[in-house]
Protein backbone atom coordinates (compact mmCIF):
# COMPACT_ATOMS: atom_id res chain seq x y z
CA UNK A 1 0.00 0.00 0.00
CA UNK A 2 1.48 3.27 -0.72
CA UNK A 3 1.90 6.12 1.33
CA UNK A 4 2.86 10.13 0.72
CA UNK A 5 4.33 12.44 3.07
CA UNK A 6 5.31 15.74 3.87
CA UNK A 7 8.51 16.71 5.42
CA UNK A 8 9.44 20.11 6.48
CA UNK A 9 13.09 20.80 7.57
CA UNK A 10 14.58 23.54 9.16
CA UNK A 11 18.46 23.18 9.70
CA UNK A 12 20.66 24.17 12.28
CA UNK A 13 23.25 26.81 10.56
CA UNK A 14 26.54 24.93 10.56
CA UNK A 15 24.34 21.90 8.60
CA UNK A 16 24.44 20.68 4.72
CA UNK A 17 20.99 20.35 3.23
CA UNK A 18 20.06 16.90 2.81
CA UNK A 19 16.51 16.19 2.55
CA UNK A 20 16.40 15.03 -0.97
CA UNK A 21 19.35 12.65 -0.70
CA UNK A 22 17.62 10.91 3.03
CA UNK A 23 14.06 10.64 1.13
CA UNK A 24 15.59 9.41 -2.40
CA UNK A 25 14.73 6.00 -2.01
CA UNK A 26 10.90 7.17 -2.65
CA UNK A 27 9.03 8.99 -5.58
CA UNK A 28 9.76 13.01 -4.72
CA UNK A 29 6.59 14.41 -5.94
CA UNK A 30 7.60 18.03 -4.91
CA UNK A 31 11.07 19.61 -3.18
CA UNK A 32 11.91 23.32 -2.74
CA UNK A 33 14.57 24.56 -0.78
CA UNK A 34 13.14 28.40 -0.52
CA UNK A 35 10.27 28.85 1.76
CA UNK A 36 8.78 32.26 2.98
CA UNK A 37 5.99 31.85 5.67
CA UNK A 38 3.10 34.00 4.48
CA UNK A 39 0.20 33.14 6.98
CA UNK A 40 0.35 31.10 9.85
CA UNK A 41 -2.59 30.77 12.36
CA UNK A 42 0.17 30.18 15.33
CA UNK A 43 2.66 32.84 16.41
CA UNK A 44 5.23 31.82 14.68
CA UNK A 45 5.82 29.65 11.58
CA UNK A 46 9.25 28.76 10.20
CA UNK A 47 10.58 29.75 6.76
CA UNK A 48 11.89 25.90 6.15
CA UNK A 49 15.21 25.31 4.45
CA UNK A 50 13.81 22.22 2.25
CA UNK A 51 10.11 20.94 1.91
CA UNK A 52 9.59 17.62 0.37
CA UNK A 53 6.26 15.79 -0.68
CA UNK A 54 7.53 11.97 -1.38
CA UNK A 55 5.66 8.98 -1.96
CA UNK A 56 6.62 5.44 -0.83
CA UNK A 57 5.42 2.05 -2.57
CA UNK A 58 5.31 0.43 0.98
CA UNK A 59 4.12 1.59 4.49
CA UNK A 60 7.37 -0.13 5.61
CA UNK A 61 9.56 2.31 3.22
CA UNK A 62 7.94 4.84 4.84
CA UNK A 63 8.60 3.98 8.43
CA UNK A 64 12.08 3.38 7.23
CA UNK A 65 12.19 7.00 6.23
CA UNK A 66 10.49 8.89 9.18
CA UNK A 67 12.82 6.89 11.67
CA UNK A 68 16.22 7.75 9.30
CA UNK A 69 14.68 11.30 9.87
CA UNK A 70 14.48 10.58 13.65
CA UNK A 71 18.07 9.62 13.66
CA UNK A 72 19.19 13.03 12.31
CA UNK A 73 17.05 15.38 14.47
CA UNK A 74 20.88 16.39 16.08
CA UNK A 75 21.25 18.63 12.94
CA UNK A 76 18.04 20.03 13.06
CA UNK A 77 16.50 23.38 14.16
CA UNK A 78 12.67 21.71 13.68
CA UNK A 79 11.00 19.13 11.67
CA UNK A 80 7.53 17.77 10.84
CA UNK A 81 6.16 15.24 8.89
CA UNK A 82 2.50 14.55 7.83
CA UNK A 83 0.97 11.82 5.61
CA UNK A 84 -1.37 12.84 2.87
CA UNK A 85 -3.40 11.48 0.40
CA UNK A 86 -3.32 12.97 -3.13
CA UNK A 87 -5.76 13.35 -5.90
CA UNK A 88 -5.49 11.71 -8.59
CA UNK A 89 -4.13 13.55 -11.76
CA UNK A 90 -7.10 13.28 -13.84
CA UNK A 91 -9.19 15.58 -11.25
CA UNK A 92 -6.45 18.24 -11.09
CA UNK A 93 -6.60 18.12 -14.60
CA UNK A 94 -9.76 18.83 -14.41
CA UNK A 95 -9.50 21.95 -12.19
CA UNK A 96 -6.75 23.42 -14.58
CA UNK A 97 -9.44 22.84 -17.08
CA UNK A 98 -11.30 24.86 -15.42
CA UNK A 99 -9.05 27.41 -14.48
CA UNK A 100 -8.28 27.89 -18.00
CA UNK A 101 -11.48 28.37 -19.56
CA UNK A 102 -12.56 30.86 -16.18
CA UNK A 103 -9.62 32.95 -16.84
CA UNK A 104 -10.79 36.88 -16.30
CA UNK A 105 -9.40 39.78 -18.66
CA UNK A 106 -10.12 41.79 -15.35
CA UNK A 107 -6.10 41.43 -14.53
CA UNK A 108 -5.17 43.43 -17.85
CA UNK A 109 -4.37 47.46 -17.90
CA UNK A 110 -5.55 48.03 -14.54
CA UNK A 111 -3.84 49.96 -12.32
CA UNK A 112 -1.94 47.93 -9.33
CA UNK A 113 -3.35 48.06 -5.74
CA UNK A 114 0.09 49.13 -3.57
CA UNK A 115 2.42 46.90 -2.04
CA UNK A 116 1.45 48.38 1.12
CA UNK A 117 -1.75 47.92 1.26
CA UNK A 118 -0.79 44.24 1.33
CA UNK A 119 -0.07 42.04 4.24
CA UNK A 120 3.72 42.72 5.33
CA UNK A 121 4.43 38.81 4.94
CA UNK A 122 3.36 39.65 0.79
CA UNK A 123 5.84 42.40 1.37
CA UNK A 124 8.74 39.73 2.48
CA UNK A 125 8.27 37.90 -0.45
CA UNK A 126 7.83 40.62 -3.03
CA UNK A 127 11.00 42.40 -1.49
CA UNK A 128 13.60 39.66 -1.38
CA UNK A 129 13.21 37.36 -3.95
CA UNK A 130 14.07 37.66 -8.13
CA UNK A 131 10.60 38.25 -9.43
CA UNK A 132 11.67 36.34 -12.54
CA UNK A 133 11.54 32.53 -10.70
CA UNK A 134 9.05 29.95 -10.82
CA UNK A 135 7.02 30.51 -7.65
CA UNK A 136 4.72 27.84 -6.12
CA UNK A 137 2.39 28.73 -2.78
CA UNK A 138 1.33 25.41 -0.63
CA UNK A 139 -1.53 25.55 2.15
CA UNK A 140 -2.86 23.89 4.49
CA UNK A 141 -6.96 24.37 5.19
CA UNK A 142 -9.27 23.56 7.90
CA UNK A 143 -12.66 24.36 7.05
CA UNK A 144 -15.31 25.12 9.90
CA UNK A 145 -18.46 22.95 10.01
CA UNK A 146 -20.44 26.04 9.60
CA UNK A 147 -19.42 29.28 8.22
CA UNK A 148 -19.09 32.34 10.09
CA UNK A 149 -20.43 35.88 8.75
CA UNK A 150 -19.84 39.09 10.00
CA UNK A 151 -23.95 40.28 11.31
CA UNK A 152 -24.14 42.83 8.64
CA UNK A 153 -22.82 40.71 5.41
CA UNK A 154 -25.86 40.98 3.58
CA UNK A 155 -24.91 38.81 0.38
CA UNK A 156 -25.17 34.73 0.31
CA UNK A 157 -24.11 32.52 3.19
CA UNK A 158 -23.14 29.24 2.44
CA UNK A 159 -23.79 26.34 4.74
CA UNK A 160 -21.00 24.89 5.33
CA UNK A 161 -17.08 26.42 5.52
CA UNK A 162 -16.01 24.50 2.44
CA UNK A 163 -19.12 25.57 0.10
CA UNK A 164 -17.83 29.15 1.59
CA UNK A 165 -14.41 28.20 0.89
CA UNK A 166 -15.06 27.34 -2.62
CA UNK A 167 -17.07 30.31 -3.62
CA UNK A 168 -13.63 32.53 -2.45
CA UNK A 169 -11.73 29.44 -5.02
CA UNK A 170 -14.34 29.89 -7.60
CA UNK A 171 -13.69 33.73 -7.93
CA UNK A 172 -9.97 33.28 -7.52
CA UNK A 173 -9.54 30.79 -10.11
CA UNK A 174 -10.51 33.38 -12.61
CA UNK A 175 -7.51 35.58 -11.46
CA UNK A 176 -5.35 32.38 -11.28
CA UNK A 177 -6.30 31.52 -15.04
CA UNK A 178 -5.19 35.68 -16.13
CA UNK A 179 -2.01 34.76 -14.93
CA UNK A 180 -1.58 31.19 -15.99
CA UNK A 181 -1.27 29.62 -12.88
CA UNK A 182 -2.15 26.21 -12.07
CA UNK A 183 -2.41 23.44 -9.66
CA UNK A 184 0.51 21.60 -9.15
CA UNK A 185 -0.49 19.00 -6.54
CA UNK A 186 -3.70 18.83 -4.53
CA UNK A 187 -3.81 16.29 -0.93
CA UNK A 188 -6.24 15.01 1.71
CA UNK A 189 -4.58 15.43 5.04
CA UNK A 190 -4.04 12.27 6.93
CA UNK A 191 -2.63 12.58 10.03
CA UNK A 192 0.44 13.99 11.86
CA UNK A 193 2.78 11.79 12.31
CA UNK A 194 6.04 14.10 13.80
CA UNK A 195 4.94 17.73 14.83
CA UNK A 196 5.81 19.37 18.20
CA UNK A 197 1.90 19.77 18.52
CA UNK A 198 -0.95 16.96 16.76
CA UNK A 199 -1.89 19.43 13.90
CA UNK A 200 -5.15 18.73 11.66
CA UNK A 201 -6.06 19.75 8.75
CA UNK A 202 -8.52 19.35 6.05
CA UNK A 203 -6.47 19.59 2.52
CA UNK A 204 -2.58 20.30 1.00
CA UNK A 205 -2.61 22.29 -2.35
CA UNK A 206 0.07 23.84 -4.51
CA UNK A 207 -0.73 26.32 -7.00
CA UNK A 208 1.93 26.74 -9.05
CA UNK A 209 3.01 30.54 -11.15
CA UNK A 210 5.38 30.64 -14.09
CA UNK A 211 7.02 32.82 -11.75
CA UNK A 212 6.57 35.58 -8.56
CA UNK A 213 5.79 38.26 -10.80
CA UNK A 214 2.82 36.58 -12.07
CA UNK A 215 1.75 35.82 -8.46
CA UNK A 216 2.11 39.84 -7.79
CA UNK A 217 0.47 41.04 -10.70
CA UNK A 218 -2.72 38.25 -9.58
CA UNK A 219 -2.55 39.46 -5.80
CA UNK A 220 -1.84 43.35 -7.13
CA UNK A 221 -5.11 43.30 -8.65
CA UNK A 222 -7.93 45.94 -7.40
CA UNK A 223 -10.55 43.13 -7.57
CA UNK A 224 -8.42 40.02 -6.42
CA UNK A 225 -9.99 40.17 -3.12
CA UNK A 226 -13.62 41.17 -3.71
CA UNK A 227 -14.61 38.03 -2.66
CA UNK A 228 -12.72 37.57 0.44
CA UNK A 229 -15.25 37.40 2.90
CA UNK A 230 -16.24 33.59 2.25
CA UNK A 231 -12.59 33.08 2.57
CA UNK A 232 -12.42 34.58 5.92
CA UNK A 233 -15.98 32.72 6.70
CA UNK A 234 -15.19 29.31 5.59
CA UNK A 235 -11.66 29.30 6.58
CA UNK A 236 -11.24 27.93 10.43
CA UNK A 237 -7.35 28.17 10.13
CA UNK A 238 -4.79 28.29 7.44
CA UNK A 239 -0.83 27.99 7.10
CA UNK A 240 0.67 28.78 3.75
CA UNK A 241 4.38 29.22 2.27
CA UNK A 242 5.58 30.80 -0.64
CA UNK A 243 8.16 28.20 -2.40
CA UNK A 244 10.40 28.38 -4.82
CA UNK A 245 10.97 24.78 -6.65
CA UNK A 246 14.26 22.90 -7.49
CA UNK A 247 14.49 23.41 -11.15
CA UNK A 248 13.54 19.56 -11.56
CA UNK A 249 9.97 20.59 -10.06
CA UNK A 250 9.28 24.01 -11.94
Amino acid sequence: MTRTIIVFLEYKDSEEWFGRELLSDGKILYACNDTINVVTYREKEPDYNEIIIVKYAENTMCDDAVERLNQFASKLKSYKVFQVKPYPQSQIDLMNKGIKNGATSKTKNQERVDLDELPVSFKRVFSTRDTSRPYIMLFFNKYRDVPIYPEDYKGERKKTGLEAYMEYGKHASKYQGGVKASMYLVAKFKKTIVSDIDEEWDMLALARYPTLAHFKKMVTTPTFGDRGIHYQAGLERNVVWGTFPYEEFT
